[in-house]
C-alpha cells in the first residue's frame, strides 16, 4: 500500500514537473545617344558599362566575331602553341584562337573590334629585364570604365603574378596602376575619353630604374617612379610576359573589381619594343598568342544595320541607337509621333539620372535641348552641377521673360540672357551645344555663343539633372519652379520625357504621384503649410471694410488661418483692434476685436459645422456697415452686427503662424487667397523673405502615421501634407522620430562625457532601446565613474532562526527590472558584495541555500565566487580546519562567523533570489547582507586600448564603419586635420562614393563631410572647449535613418542628413587620408596624438593590435604624449609633436635654457617691514659689477604698497638710475640725461595687487626703453653720463625724490646702488621704501644674488614663501597676503567666478524654452539702488531678429517699472531701464559677445547713476526723471519672461550658458541659480524652473584665450541633491515560503507558477484520499511484511519522516 502510494506520488511529482518545463542594377537601356546638330563626328554618346556590356545584335545575340568554319581551324591549331598558350587556352576553354587568323589580322588589318564582355588580345613579347619596354596603341569607346592592357609576370612556381601593369580608362580618364608586392602606384591622365574618337597611349616603362612614362594624345607626358619594381634574379635574362589588350580573361578581369569593365570599341596601331630575340628590334606589331570576341576592323553598324526611320544612327559597335532629335519623332527608330508632351504646376519638377556611380565622367561635349510654353514670366527650365574636383553648372531659367544662362566649368562663370516675351503662351524652342572652350545658345532659331577664357573646358556635373525646378534651389538660383508645358526635352540624345512616359527609373517626378502629359492650362498651385510654424506675410491695401476669400483644407483642430491689425476710431479715441479667422475644436471661426488689451470687446461668428476634415472649403467673410457675414461653399452660414463705425484695415496681413501671439499657426493647403482686393500670386509669395515653411504642391493629403507609425518610445506621430512629425513630450527621447535617448547608459558615460559631480543621476541602459530610463547613484571620484544601484534587502537581514520558515526571498532594485538589470550587467563590469553572518546556522550551499540572479534564469549554489559550490574562503583553504570545508559557516562551531566576498561573474548578478532552507535549533542565526550592484565602465573599456600615432603620414586602417554606432576618444594638439575618413570601397573614392570624413576644421569646430544620394555635403559641429588642448575628449557618433547624432563630450546636436548614410564597404581610416584622392580633397591634413577605446557598432577595436600588426613603427601602444608630464620647467609651454616636443618659456627674459630651467626669478626675498634694504657701495678704487648708469636692468616684484622705491643707484658725480612705484600705481624709471632728469611711466593696475610684475629697462646710446609686463614706454633722450661734480647739477629738480647729500667739495670717487629703500635721509618722505617681494635683479649680464646680500640683514627673509605663494586663488582671484604672517584671503570681484577660492561656477544652460523665475517677496519697497553680476556665454545667433533676454527684474503690475538685460541681435550687450518714465532708458555697449566666450556683466545703479559694464568695457547713463526708484519689484526672471506685459514681447528666451548670477537690492541677496540647482541646503520656495526639471547645469566657457573649463551634465538628470523617486523601501523584502520535498534532494527550480503549487496540493490530497481507502484492508499484509522485511521497516519510517517534516514546511511566511 505505502509503495503504491509513493509510486502515485512520485508520478503526480512528474507530471507536475512536465507541467512546470520552460520550452527551451537593373536599367533602361539608351535608345539613342548623343549627337551634334551640324556635324557627325562631333557629339558622341556617353553609355553606361550595362549599356555597352548588354548590346545586342540584330538577332537578339551578342555579335560573333569569328566564323566557325575560323574557329575551328584555330582549335586544331591549338596544339602548335607554345606551352603557355596551351595553358592559358586550357584554362580558359571559350576563347577563340587562330594564330595564323590572328596574325593575318595584325599585319593586314591592324585595326580591331572589341564587341563584349570577355573581348581581349592576348601577346606573350619575350622580353628582357634590366631594359627599356615601350608600348603604344591608339583607342576608341563610349566607355567611362574599360581596361585596356593588362599586363602580368608571373614565375611557374607561383601563381600569383610578381607584379601587373594596368591600363584603363576610369571614370574617363586614362589610368594607370602599377603593382609590385604591398607597392601601388597609380596615375590619371587626360579627361572625357570616352568620347568614341581615337586616343593615343603611348607607354615606356625602365626597368632599371622604375621609371614609367606614359604619354596620352602626344601631350605633355606624365612620368611616375615606382617606389619599388621587380627586379630580375640573378641569371635571369628573359622571360615570357603576359599582355592582354582590350580586357582580359573573365577570372582576372574579375578580379581586377567592379570598376573594371571589358572594351567595347575599336583599337589599333598595337605595337611593342623589344619583344622578339633582337633586343634592338625596333618597334612595332607582334603576332598574337590568342584572342575572344575580337574582329578584324573598326565595325560600324550604322553601315550595315541602320534601323532608323528618322533622325541620326548612332553606332554602338553591337547595335544602333537612333538620336531622333530635331525630328519632331520619337521612339527606339524615331518612328513615333507626336512626341510626349508633359505639364508641369509649378510645384513639380523632373530629375533625370545622368549616369551610375561607375559611369562618372568629364564631358567635353554636350547637348541640353527644352520646347517650353508658359503664362509666368519666372521659372526654373534645367539645372546642373558638380562639385568635384571642381565646381561646375549649367543652369537656364526664365527671368522676366527672358532666358538667363549660366555656365561655370570651374574657373570662369559665364553668363547670358537672350530672348524676350517668353511668357506669351507659345513654344519656343531652347538649346544648348556645348564643344570644348565654346557654348552655343539657340533659342527660336537666333544664336548667340559664349567662349569660356578659362583653361576648363569639360563639365563634370553629379548625377541628378534638375528640369522645371529643385528643393533648395531658389537659393541657388533665385527662381521658381517652372510653371507651363514642356516637350523635347534632350540631354545629348536621350529624349527624357520619353523615359518618364515609360516609367524608367532614370527619370523620377517631385512634387506629386502622378506626371500630367499634355499641355493643359495650369491654376495657381496650392500653398501648403508644412507645419504650424509656416507662415506668409501679404502687403494689402488699408481699406474701411473687410473682405476676405480663400479655400482652404487641413486636419488640424485648433489653429489659425489668417491674422491682421485694425485702427478703430471711437469717440475721438484711436484703439488698436484686430481681425483673424481661425479653426477651434474644427469650427470656423471670424473673430474682431475693437481693443486688443480689452478681451470684452471680441465679438466673433462661429460655422455650425466642423471643417477638419480635409476637404477643400471655399469661405467668403465681409465685414461692412456693422455687418458681418461668413459664407462657407457659396452659402452663408452666419451673420453679426458690432458697433464698429470707423475703422481701417492695416497694410498687413498674416497667414498662419503670428510671432508672439499666444495661438497656433495653421497647418494645410489654401488656394485662391484674395485679401481685400488683393488675389495672392503664389509664386510671388513662395519667393519672398518672410515665407516661412510653406511649398507649393497638390495638397495631396496623405496619412504618414497609419504606413508604419515611424515614431518611436511611445511618441505622438502627427501627419501634415508633406510629411510627419513626432512629438516626444516627456518620452525622455529626442531626434526626429524620437530615437535617441536623451540620456547617457551608465554614469561611466557622463564621467567620460566631462560630468564630475557625484549625485543622483538618471541614466538609460540600453541608449535608444525598449527599456526606460532608471534613476541611480553615481559617484565620481576623478578617476571613473561607478554606477549604484541599491537594493532592497536591509543590511543584515535574518534568513535563519528559531522562528524563520523555509523562505524565498525575491530582491528588488531601485527603479530596475530585471530586464534592465540583465542588460547593464551585459554591457558594464558589475559587481556585487555578499556576506553572511551565522550562528549554528550552516550555509550548505546547493542543499540548504541557492541563488538566482537576474542574468541568469537558473539557480545557482556559489557564494561570490565563479559558480562552484563555495565560498570565497575555500580559494585559499581559510575556511577552517575541518577538511574539505567550502564555507566557514559550514563548520557549525558554537562560534560567530561570516562568509563574504565579492560577486564579479556577470552571469551570476545581481541577485534577485535567495532560497534559505531551515537548518537549526533554537539558538541558530543567519543573517544575509547584500551590497548594491556597482558597474565601472564599459566591457572592453580598458586603459590598454589606447594608439598614439607619431607621425601624420601613419594611417591606421581599422573595420568598415556600418553606419550605426562609432565612438572614440583623442588627445591631440593639432590645430586642425582629419581624424577620421571612411572610404567608400576600398581604395576608389567618386562622385557619388558612400563615404564620411571627420575634420578638426579649428579648435573648436568639427567639420563632418559626406555623400548623400551621391552628392557630397558636409555640416560643423561646434564645441564649447577647445579640441586640441592635448586633453582627452569623447567623440560618439549615432546614425539613424537621416539623422545622425553627435556627442562632443556633454555636447550634443542632431543633424538631419540629406539621405542616410552609407552603405560603406570599405575600411575605415584613423589620423587621415590614405593617399590623396582624385576627386576629394579636403584643405586639412593628417593628425597625430592619442586615439583610444574606438567601438564600431558596439564591437571593441583593438587599436594597438591592429597597428601592431601592421607592422608601423610609427604607431605606439599607449598613449605616449612627450608632454606628459611636462619636461618643461618654470611654468613652460611644452608644445607636443607626439615623440618630440619644444618649451615655449614663460618668461623670455628671466627663463633659459632647452626646458627653461634656468630661472633668473629662483632666489627672491622678502621684505617685511619698510624699514630695511640693502646697501652695496664701491669706494675709491673698487671696481662696480658693472656700469649701474648705461647698461639694461632687469627686476621682477611685486607688493601691496605704492609710492615706494624699488632701486636706486647713484655715483660721486650725480649721475644716478631709479626704479620707483608713485602715487598712482605708475612704474617709473627715472635717470639723469646730462643736467636733464628724464622719466618713463607705465600705469601698472598690477603694481600693488601682489601680483608679481617683471620689469625691463633697455639702454642704448639713444634711446631708453621701459618694458614691464609687455608694456613698452620709450624715452627718445640720449645718455649723456656728468663728469664734474656740482651741489646743483640740474636744470630742474623737481622729478628728483632721492638727494643723495651733496656737500660744498668734490667727494672721493664713490658708486652704490641702493634695493628696496633708501635711507630716510635721502627720501625727504616723498617716497618710502619697499615691503613685498623682489627678485631677477640683473645688471647687463651680471645676476646679483639678492639672499647672498641679505646673510648680514635678519629682518629680510631669504624667500617669498606666503599663503600666496602659490596663489590659493583660482580663476586669477586676487590673493591678498600679510607679509610675513603666512595669511591671506581671495579677492574674487573681478573674477565671474565665486567660492573663497574663485572657483565655483554654478551655471545653467537655456536652450531657448526654459527659464528661471524667483519671486522676491519684498513687499512694498521702492529700491534706489541695484547691483547686478552674472556670467554668460553663447554662440552666434545672426538668425535672430527679436532680442534674446538674460536677466530681468518686473515690478508689481500696478506699476511700469522694469530692468531688462539682454543680447541685441548684432552681439552687443544692452540694458533697458523704466523707472517711471514714458519710455524706457537703454545703456548699451557695442560688440560681438555670442562669440562662444566667456564674459561678464554688472549692472550697477544707485539712485539715478546707472553703469552697466562688460568685461573691460562700460558705459554710463543719468536718469533725469525726478522718479528714480524701481517700486515694488516682484519677480526676478533669468533667461526668458513669461509675462503679460506686452512691452517683454520683444525679448525671447535666450540660448547659451548663465552662470553665478548675483542679485542684490534692499537688503536682499539672491543667487537664482544656486536655488534653482539645489546647491542651497533647504530647498527655496521662491525659485520656479519653467519647465519643471528642464534646467541643464552647465559651467559656461572661460574667457578668451584662457582655458575652457569642460562642461557638466545636463541637469534633467539632476545631480545632488534631487531625490530617488518615492515608492522604494529598503528591507521590504517579499518572503515566499519554501516548500521541502526531501531534505537531501538538491533544490529545485523555485521559479514555478502558482499553478503548479496548486497541483501539488491537489495530488497530495488524491494520494491522502488513497492511502485512507486502502489502509485497513492492507493492515495485516502490512504488519506480516514487518515481520519479514526489516529494512523496508526502515524505509517506511524514514518516509515518514521526510512527510512529517514537509508537513511541518507548509504554511507561507507573509512578510511582505
Amino acid at each position: 500500500m505505502m509503495k503504491l502510494a509513493i509510486v502515485l506520488f512520485l508520478l503526480g511529482l512528474c507530471i507536475v514537473s512536465v507541467h512546470m518545463q520552460a520550452p527551451d542594377e537593373d536599367e533602361i537601356l539608351p535608345r539613342a545617344l548623343d549627337i551634334d546638330l551640324l556635324e557627325e563626328d562631333q557629339l558622341l554618346p556617353v553609355l553606361t558599362a550595362n549599356d555597352m556590356l548588354s548590346s545586342e545584335s540584330e538577332d537578339g545575340k551578342v555579335a560573333q566575331v569569328l566564323p566557325s568554319s575560323e574557329s575551328e581551324d584555330i582549335m586544331e591549331s591549338k596544339s602548335e602553341g607554345s606551352e603557355e598558350t596551351k595553358d592559358v587556352l586550357e584554362s580558359d576553354p571559350g576563347e577563340v584562337t587562330d594564330l595564323m587568323n590572328l596574325s593575318r589580322m595584325s599585319e593586314q588589318a591592324e585595326l580591331f573590334t572589341f564587341l563584349t564582355k570577355g573581348s581581349h588580345i592576348q601577346y606573350t613579347p619575350q622580353w628582357q629585364f634590366s631594359s627599356i619596354h615601350k608600348y603604344a596603341f591608339k583607342f576608341k569607346t563610349l566607355q567611362a570604365q574599360a581596361i585596356l592592357l593588362y599586363e602580368q609576370f608571373t614565375l611557374p612556381s607561383i601563381s600569383t603574378p610578381l607584379y601587373s601593369l594596368l591600363i584603363a580608362v576610369k571614370n574617363g580618364q586614362l589610368y594607370m596602376e602599377y603593382k609590385y608586392g604591398t607597392t601601388r602606384e597609380e596615375v590619371f591622365m587626360g579627361k572625357g575619353l570616352n568620347n568614341d574618337k581615337y586616343h593615343d597611349v603611348y607607354i615606356n616603362k625602365d626597368d632599371t630604374t622604375g621609371v614609367i612614362n606614359i604619354d596620352l594624345d602626344q601631350l605633355q607626358p606624365t612620368s611616375k617612379t615606382v617606389k619599388d619594381y621587380y627586379k630580375s634574379e640573378v641569371g635571369e635574362t628573359r622571360a615570357a610576359v603576359t599582355v592582354y589588350i582590350g580586357g582580359a580573361p573573365e577570372s582576372i578581369a574579375s578580379s581586377l573589381g567592379p570598376e573594371y569593365h571589358q572594351f567595347i570599341g575599336c583599337m589599333s596601331g598595337i605595337q611593342f619594343s623589344g619583344a622578339d630575340d633582337s633586343i634592338e628590334s625596333g618597334f612595332g606589331p607582334i603576332t598574337p598568342t590568342s584572342s575572344n570576341a575580337v574582329e578584324a576592323g573598326c565595325l560600324d553598324k550604322c553601315e550595315t544595320d541602320n534601323r532608323c526611320v528618322r533622325g541620326k544612327c548612332i553606332n554602338l559597335y553591337t547595335t544602333v541607337s537612333c538620336d531622333c532629335f530635331n525630328t519632331e519623332y520619337q521612339g527606339d527608330l524615331c518612328g513615333i509621333s507626336p512626341v510626349t508632351t508633359a505639364t508641369l504646376r509649378g510645384y513639380e519638377y523632373l530629375t533625370y539620372q545622368l549616369y551610375t556611380k561607375l559611369d562618372a565622367a568629364h564631358s567635353r561635349t554636350n547637348k541640353i535641348s527644352i520646347s517650353f510654353k508658359t503664362l509666368n514670366s519666372d521659372g526654373i527650365l534645367f539645372y546642373g552641377f558638380g562639385e568635384l574636383p571642381v565646381k561646375n553648372q549649367i543652369a537656364a531659367s526664365l527671368k522676366d521673360a527672358k532666358v538667363n544662362i549660366y555656365i561655370n566649368m570651374g574657373d570662369h562663370p559665364m553668363d547670358l540672357t537672350i530672348g524676350s516675351d517668353l511668357d506669351d503662351n507659345n513654344w519656343h524652342k531652347l538649346v544648348i551645344l556645348h564643344e570644348g572652350p565654346v557654348v552655343e545658345v539657340m533659342l527660336d532659331g537666333k544664336t548667340d555663343s559664349l567662349t569660356t577664357k578659362g583653361d576648363e573646358h569639360y563639365l563634370h556635373l553629379n548625377p541628378s539633372f534638375f528640369i522645371g525646378g529643385g528643393e533648395g534651389l531658389v537659393d541657388v538660383m533665385g527662381f521658381e519652379k517652372f510653371s507651363g508645358c514642356i516637350k523635347e526635352v534632350y540631354y545629348n540624345s536621350i529624349s527624357v520625357l520619353e523615359l518618364l512616359s515609360e516609367q524608367s527609373n532614370k527619370v523620377a517626378l517631385h512634387g506629386t504621384a502622378t506626371p500630367q502629359f499634355g499641355c493643359q492650362t495650369v491654376s495657381p498651385p496650392p500653398m501648403t503649410f508644412i507645419n504650424k510654424q509656416a507662415s506668409v506675410v501679404m502687403t494689402v491695401p488699408k481699406e474701411t471694410e473687410i473682405g476676405i476669400s480663400l479655400s482652404f483644407k487641413t486636419k488640424e483642430t485648433s489653429s489659425r488661418l489668417l491674422f491682421s491689425l485694425l485702427t478703430v476710431y471711437r469717440n475721438n479715441e484711436t484703439t488698436m483692434g484686430k481681425y483673424e479667422i481661425r479653426l477651434r475644436e474644427g469650427f470656423l471661426y471670424f473673430v474682431m476685436m475693437s481693443d486688443v488689451n480689452d478681451k470684452t470687446t471680441e465679438i466673433g461668428m462661429q460655422s455650425p459645422q466642423k471643417h477638419n476634415d480635409a476637404q477643400w472649403r471655399d469661405i467668403t467673410v465681409t465685414f461692412k456697415n456693422n455687418l458681418g457675414s461668413m459664407s462657407v461653399n457659396g452659402k452663408v452660414v452666419r451673420t453679426m452686427t458690432y458697433d464698429i463705425k470707423n475703422f481701417t484695415t492695416s497694410d498687413i496681413a498674416v497667414l498662419g503662424f503670428v510671432p508672439n501671439q499666444n495661438t497656433e499657426g495653421f497647418a494645410g493647403c489654401m488656394r485662391n487667397v484674395k485679401l481685400q482686393s488683393t488675389l495672392v500670386n503664389p509664386h510671388i509669395v513662395i519667393q519672398q523673405a518672410n515665407t516661412q515653411h510653406v511649398i507649393l504642391n497638390d495638397c495631396a493629403y496623405k496619412d504618414f502615421c497609419k504606413e508604419g507609425n515611424p515614431c518611436e518610445h511611445d511618441s505622438t506621430c502627427i501627419s501634415d501634407y508633406v510629411t510627419y512629425r513626432c512629438e516626444c513630450g516627456d518620452t525622455g527621447y529626442i531626434g526626429k522620430t524620437c530615437h535617441f535617448s536623451k540620456l547617457e547608459s551608465s554614469c561611466d558615460q557622463y564621467y567620460q562625457a566631462g560630468a564630475i559631480r557625484t549625485g543622483v543621476w538618471q541614466i538609460d541602459v540600453d541608449g535608444a532601446g525598449p527599456l526606460n530610463s532608471s534613476y541611480v547613484y553615481c559617484y565620481m571620484n576623478g578617476v571613473h565613474a561607478t554606477t549604484v544601484i541599491d537594493n532592497n534587502l536591509g543590511n543584515g537581514s535574518l534568513v535563519r532562526g528559531p522562528q524563520k520558515k523555509n523562505s524565498t526571498l525575491h530582491i528588488e532594485y531601485r527603479d530596475f527590472t530585471e530586464q534592465q538589470l540583465r542588460w547593464i550587467v551585459s554591457q558594464d563590469n558589475c559587481s556585487q558584495s555578499m556576506s553572511y553572518d551565522c550562528y549554528l546556522a550552516p550555509l550548505e550551499l546547493s542543499r540548504y541555500t541557492w541563488f538566482r540572479a537576474a542574468n541568469n534564469t537558473k539557480t545557482f549554489y556559489s557564494f561570490a565566487t565563479d559558480g562552484r559550490k563555495q565560498c570565497p574562503c575555500a580559494a585559499d583553504k581559510t575556511c577552517g580546519d575541518i577538511p574539505d570545508l567550502t564555507c566557514k559557516c559550514d563548520s557549525n562551531y558554537r562560534a560567530k562567523s561570516t562568509d563574504e566576498g565579492v560577486q564579479t561573474i556577470s552571469e551570476l548578478l545581481p541577485i534577485v533570489e535567495a532560497t534559505f532552507i531551515q537548518t537549526g535549533g533554537a539558538e541558530s542565526e543567519g543573517k544575509l547582507s547584500l551590497g548594491p550592484l556597482l558597474c565601472q565602465q564599459q566591457k572592453n573599456w580598458t586603459n590598454d586600448n589606447v594608439l598614439t600615432v607619431t607621425e601624420s603620414e601613419a594611417i591606421l586602417e581599422v573595420p568598415t564603419w556600418k553606419a550605426s554606432q562609432l565612438s572614440f576618444s583623442f588627445r591631440l594638439t593639432n590645430s586642425s586635420g582629419v581624424l577620421l575618413y571612411q572610404a567608400p570601397h576600398a581604395d576608389t573614392l567618386s562622385v557619388d562614393s558612400a563615404f564620411m570624413i571627420v575634420i578638426l576644421k579649428s579648435a573648436k569646430e568639427l567639420l563632418f563631410q559626406y555623400s548623400a544620394a551621391g552628392q557630397p555635403t558636409e555640416f560643423i559641429v561646434t564645441s564649447t572647449v577647445p579640441l586640441n588642448d592635448g586633453k582627452w575628449h569623447h567623440l560618439s557618433l549615432e546614425h539613424h535613418k537621416q539623422e545622425i547624432r553627435v556627442k562632443m563630450d556633454l555636447e550634443v546636436s542632431i543633424h538631419t542628413l540629406l539621405a542616410s548614410l552609407g552603405p560603406f564597404d570599405g575600411p575605415l581610416y584613423i589620423s587621415g587620408f590614405l593617399r590623396d584622392q582624385e576627386l576629394l580633397k579636403p584643405k586639412f591634413g593628417n593628425t597625430v596624438g592619442c586615439f583610444k577605446n574606438m567601438f564600431i557598432d558596439g564591437i571593441p577595436i583593438d587599436l594597438p593590435e591592429i597597428a601592431k600588426q601592421s607592422g608601423d613603427v610609427r604607431f605606439r601602444p599607449g598613449c605616449m604624449p612627450s608632454c606628459s608630464p611636462n619636461p618643461c620647467e618654470n611654468a613652460a609651454v611644452c608644445n607636443e609633436y607626439w615623440g618630440t616636443y619644444t618649451c615655449t618659456c614663460q618668461n623670455m627674459f628671466a627663463h633659459s635654457g632647452a626646458n627653461c630651467e634656468v630661472n633668473l626669478n629662483a632666489n627672491p626675498v622678502m621684505f617685511v617691514e619698510q624699514s630695511e634694504f640693502i646697501h652695496t657701495m664701491y669706494q675709491k678704487e673698487a671696481t662696480p659689477v658693472t656700469d649701474f648708469f648705461t647698461t639694461d636692468i632687469m627686476l621682477s616684484f611685486r607688493t601691496y604698497l605704492h609710492s615706494v622705491v624699488l632701486l636706486y643707484a647713484n655715483d660721486e658725480m650725480n649721475n644716478f638710475v631709479q626704479l620707483h612705484i608713485d602715487a598712482k600705481n605708475n612704474l617709473v624709471f627715472t635717470y639723469n640725461s646730462g643736467r636733464d632728469i628724464v622719466q618713463a611711466a607705465i600705469s601698472l593696475k598690477t603694481a600693488n595687487t601682489g601680483q608679481w610684475n617683471q620689469l625691463l629697462v633697455r639702454r642704448t646710446p639713444q634711446a631708453t626703453t621701459l618694458i614691464v609686463n609687455d608694456v613698452t614706454s620709450v624715452i627718445q633722450k640720449p645718455i649723456t653720463k656728468l663728469v664734474e661734480y656740482s651741489m646743483a647739477p640740474w636744470n630742474d629738480d623737481l622729478l628728483e625724490l632721492i638727494n643723495p647729500g651733496r656737500g660744498p667739495s668734490d667727494p672721493a670717487p664713490y658708486t652704490q646702488y641702493f634695493i628696496g629703500g633708501v635711507r630716510s635721509t635721502m627720501s625727504q618722505n616723498r617716497v618710502g621704501n619697499f615691503a613685498g617681494c623682489l627678485t631677477g635683479l640683473k645688471f647687463g649680464d651680471t645676476i646679483i644674488d639678492l639672499q647672498e646680500r641679505i646673510k648680514t640683514i635678519p629682518s629680510i627673509s631669504p624667500s617669498c614663501d606666503s599663503a600666496c605663494t602659490p596663489s590659493p586663488c583660482k580663476s586669477a582671484g586676487l590673493c591678498v597676503e600679510k607679509w610675513g604672517h603666512n595669511v591671506g584671503s581671495c579677492d574674487c570681484k573681478a573674477t565671474s567666478y565665486d567660492g573663497p577660492l574663485c572657483d565655483q561656477d554654478i551655471g545653467g544652460h537655456f536652450n531657448g524654452e526654459n527659464l528661471i523665475m524667483y519671486r522676491l517677496n519684498l513687499g512694498d519697497i521702492s529700491s534706489l539702488s541695484e547691483t547686478v553680476i552674472f556670467t554668460f556665454s553663447t554662440m552666434t545667433h545672426t538668425n535672430v531678429t527679436d532680442l534674446w533676454l538674460l536677466l530681468a527684474v518686473e515690478a508689481s503690475s500696478s506699476y511700469s517699472d522694469f530692468i531688462a538685460i539682454y543680447l541685441d541681435t548684432d552681439g552687443s550687450i544692452a540694458v533697458d531701464v523704466n523707472l517711471g518714465e514714458l519710455n524706457p532708458a537703454t545703456v548699451r555697449i557695442a560688440g560681438k559677445y555670442d562669440d562662444g566666450m566667456r564674459h561678464l556683466v554688472t549692472y550697477r545703479r544707485k539712485e539715478a547713476d546707472i553703469t552697466l559694464q562688460v568685461d573691460s568695457s562700460s558705459a554710463s547713463y543719468k536718469i533725469y526723471s525726478k522718479e528714480y526708484g524701481l517700486d515694488q519689484p516682484t519677480q526676478l526672471w533669468l533667461g526668458g519672461i513669461e509675462s503679460v506685459d506686452p512691452r517683454f514681447s520683444q525679448y525671447i528666451k535666450y540660448q547659451g550658458c548663465i552662470s553665478n548670477v548675483y542679485f542684490e537690492t534692499g537688503g536682499l541677496i539672491v543667487r537664482p541659480l544656486q536655488a534653482a540647482l539645489n546647491y542651497n541646503s533647504v530647498n527655496d520656495p521662491n525659485v520656479e524652473v519653467r519647465p519643471a526639471g528642464q534646467l541643464y547645469e552647465r559651467k559656461c566657457a572661460d574667457f578668451a584665450g584662457a582655458a575652457i573649463v569642460s562642461t557638466l551634465a545636463p541637469s534633467t538628470i539632476k545631480p545632488l541633491g534631487y531625490t530617488f523617486p518615492t515608492g522604494f523601501a529598503v528591507g521590504d523584502v517579499r518572503s515566499v515560503d519554501y516548500i521541502v520535498y526531501e531534505p537531501t534532494a538538491i533544490a529545485p527550480n523555485t521559479a514555478g507558477s502558482s499553478v503548479a503549487i496548486i497541483l501539488i496540493v491537489v495530488l497530495l490530497v488524491v494520494v491522502l484520499s488513497v492511502v485512507a481507502i486502502y489502509a485497513y484492508r492492507s493492515n495485516k499484509q502490512a504488519k506480516k511484511r514487518k515481520q519479514h522485511d526489516p529494512e523496508g521497516s526502515h524505509q517506511e519510517k524514514e518516509a515518514l519522516r521526510g512527510k512529517t517534516e514537509a508537513s511541518a514546511a507548509r504554511d507561507f511566511d507573509k512578510v511582505d
